[in-house]
């Protein structure tokens, strides 16, 4: 009998405990992690089985707010034909039910791409005939997730890297309830649930939306199994809070505490628990349709008492200095863009943001142009929702340009306290006008007719420059843009008689008229309506000339919109600068269409018929802006 000697057993022993801790190690942690990072599987001539594209690397990328995400996050291996462990494959599978809930979807939405992302790589196995079926639509894709690339860069990579998520006990669902977030975080659109039918299509739906799924203690959780954010700031701002809100309710032990709970206590901390339906997100449920990001444009009580440089701008109807009866033109911004602040967070929260005051090179070029040639009018720049002036806004080039013209003035306003005693309170409050899909041009219009039915006096678009004074056209004016409209990118209304009239018929007509799903039937579609009416006329282009107007004075396309919608260009082309100066030698008004041109850009000093126009009308926004590009 031979006896092992003290050092052999010493090793032996070592040796032993190595590999126990080993195996404890790779099943505890390598085995639920590594499954979900991109191995090279050897598929020998498996002639049937094609890699799956990675979402990132496939030539077909999803469209941002406009695609359908489903999620699959098993990690099943099935054999292959040898049936030796080193030969299975991880084949890109799906249930009757899951192909159910793909189809459903692209059947019910064809304009929108249906992508299935699969958390492993897969592979498709061509014999699949659930596969083949989903696959016959044209808008479904099937991708691959490699989960460190696809969790890089975003909030809460620095917290998965620790690793925490994968000794969950409940790891498939937790991955997917983590990825639905980084996924809408990546791209905004839809989310759904595999164990979903869709019944109709999502398309006309308003953005930003999640459902009631159940009230459990008198309080309403809202489901995660439909999400839905636009592709815009506050589609940003609630997938960012999303994600905070995952790393804080996230528990390996807790089957629905990283979804539900994260989505309802998002929007609880949003809206706090008694106003969730006036919330930034359209929460829907089987018979109530709340209003969609009214609370955005309501008046927040924000903690920033310790910030001395933040200073709110005066409520247009509080104010000392208030509108002139006969001598005011009016602006309105109604964007609910918000900006972080300049302290540092881990995750910005939306008591961490605010609204600042903001102005673009072409608004503030439009403002300019309207003080400087209207020295006797006061400008009233109108904000429609809660926004603040630090010092760094009001000493930087473009505010301090404007605030040098003492007949500038910023206003906020409260869209309800603005209404209130007007025929529009009651229609507000209703929320039709949140249910837009085109909200920020849809207050634009609504604010119009509200604020010359209060005032009276002048409302300008921002995509103009004034060319000369205004003080001295006769009140009651608007413009021909076409033989087929009046434009409300210009309007004149007396705040008394005959004026106000106009303004309340204007005002009625659109309460009684609005469309959500249309953009032009709310702002030119009612002033062309009005008009028409006063004239007792349907011949736009004789309407100048009409002596039935009574007083009504629609002025020919030349004073306000002497270059054509469809020739919008050419204000940014060189080339056509002359031809574009001597078409606006009779216009008081030169408009820039922003709905066509709002992304085409112009070179300080390139000559075009706008950087002439800005360079002579807002010298003092030209400057500095200029000298910021000298800067840089």
């Amino acid at each position: 009998m031979c006896i092992m000697s003290t050092s052999k057993w010493k090793a032996a022993s070592f040796v032993f405990l190595l590999t126990t801790m080993f195996s404890i190690f790779y099943n505890a942690l390598y085995k639920p992690v590594g499954i979900y990072f991109q191995y090279a599987f050897a598929v020998g001539n498996e002639s049937d089985s094609e890699i799956l594209d990675d979402v990132f690397k496939a030539e077909i990328l999803p469209t941002k707010g406009k695609s359908i995400f489903f999620l699959e996050t098993s990690r099943s291996y099935a054999p292959l034909v040898s049936a030796y462990q080193k030969n299975v494959i991880n084949y890109a599978s799906l249930t009757i039910r899951q192909a159910c809930a793909i189809e459903s979807a692209a059947m019910h939405n064809p304009n929108q791409s249906v992508f299935v992302l699969y958390a492993s790589q897969r592979y498709k196995n061509q014999a699949n005939r659930l596969l083949q079926a989903v696959l016959s639509y044209d808008n479904v894709y099937l991708r691959n997730i490699n989960l460190f690339t696809f969790l890089h860069g975003s909030p809460i990579f620095r917290w998965i890297k620790n690793g925490k998520i994968f000794k969950s006990r409940f790891l498939v669902y937790h991955l997917s309830d983590l990825l639905r977030f980084v996924t809408l975080w990546r791209w905004s659109g839809t989310y759904m649930d595999f164990d979903t039918i869709t019944l109709k299509s999502v398309e006309k739906l308003p953005l930003n939306y999640a459902g009631i799924e159940r009230e459990q203690d008198g309080r309403r959780k809202i489901g995660a199994g439909v999400l839905n954010l636009a592709y815009n700031a506050l589609g940003e701002q609630v997938a960012n809070l999303w994600l905070n809100m995952f790393n804080i309710t996230h528990s390996n032990t807790i089957w629905g505490a990283s979804s539900v709970e994260t989505v309802t206590n998002a929007i609880r901390k949003l809206c706090g628990d008694r106003s969730m339906c006036l919330c930034i997100i359209v929460i829907i449920n089987d018979f109530y349709k709340p209003p969609m990001h009214k609370w955005i444009y309501m008046n927040q009580s924000q903690i920033f008492g310790s910030y001395e440089d933040l200073e709110p701008l005066d409520d247009i109807l509080k104010a000392e200095r208030q509108p002139s009866p006969r001598n005011s033109i009016f602006f309105h911004e109604t964007s609910g863009e918000w900006k972080k602040l300049a302290f540092p967070s881990i995750y910005q929260s939306v008591d961490e943001r605010i609204n600042y005051a903001h102005l673009t090179f072409r608004q503030a070029c439009a403002i300019e142009s309207a003080a400087l040639h209207n020295r006797k009018s006061d400008i009233f720049v109108l904000f429609a929702a809660s926004r603040y002036m630090n010092t760094a806004l009001r000493n930087g080039s473009r505010f301090k340009t404007l605030l040098h013209y003492k007949n500038v003035h910023f206003r906020n306003v409260h869209l309800w306290s603005y209404t209130l005693n007007t025929p529009g309170y009651t229609w507000l409050k209703k929320g039709e006008l949140f249910t837009s899909r085109c909200l920020i041009s849809h207050i634009s219009d609504f604010l119009r007719f509200i604020t010359l039915w209060r005032f009276g006096g002048t409302y300008l678009d921002t995509d103009t420059i004034t060319l000369k004074s205004l003080e001295f056209l006769p009140p009651n004016y608007a413009g021909i843009e076409s033989k087929f409209n009046v434009a409300a990118g210009v309007i004149n209304f007396a705040h008394d008689g005959f004026g106000h009239q106009l303004a309340e018929k204007c005002l009625i007509y659109f309460l009684k008229n609005y469309k959500y799903d249309e953009w032009n039937t709310n702002g030119p579609g009612v002033i062309t309506h009005i008009a028409c009416e006063t004239c007792n006329s349907t011949e736009i282009r004789k309407m100048p000339y009409l002596k039935t107007c009574k007083g009504f004075h629609i002025h020919d396309n030349k004073l306000f919109y002497a270059i054509r919608y469809s020739n919008w260009d050419d204000f940014f082309e060189p080339r056509k600068t002359k031809s574009v100066l001597k078409q606006l030698r009779q216009s008081y008004v030169a408009h820039f269409w922003n709905k066509l041109s709002a992304d085409r850009n112009f070179t300080i000093g390139d000559g075009c018929a706008y950087d002439i126009l800005a360079q002579q009308h807002c010298p003092g926004v030209y400057r500095a802006e200029k000298g910021n590009v000298l800067n840089h």
